[in-house]
């Protein structure tokens, strides 16, 4: 995921955080994908957790976790859009 591909917003309802501002109260950035099916809020720490809004209103928050996959990959395998599985040659 890459957060130049990500919307940009000003503040966001997070069930059970409440209302977070960017740029206020140890919130940095919060952004959206473009389907808006998740929500990342970005930390002062740097620290980031993605959102994922459900309409039962509860709430599932997951930290992001940035990894580099290995130089030399022979298969890459989808698990239906929430992770990715690298084997190496």
């Amino acid at each position: 995921m890459r957060l130049d591909e990500l919307v940009s917003l000003n503040s966001y309802y997070f069930i059970g955080l409440g209302k977070k501002i960017a740029g206020e109260g140890g919130c940095k950035k919060i952004y959206k994908t473009l389907d808006e099916k998740s929500v990342i809020i970005v930390f002062d720490n740097d620290e980031k957790l993605v959102y994922f809004p459900t309409k039962v209103s509860i709430p599932t928050y997951y930290p992001l976790i940035e990894v580099k996959p290995p130089d030399k990959i022979s298969a890459v395998l989808m698990d239906y859009g929430f992770g990715w599985y690298f084997s190496k040659i």
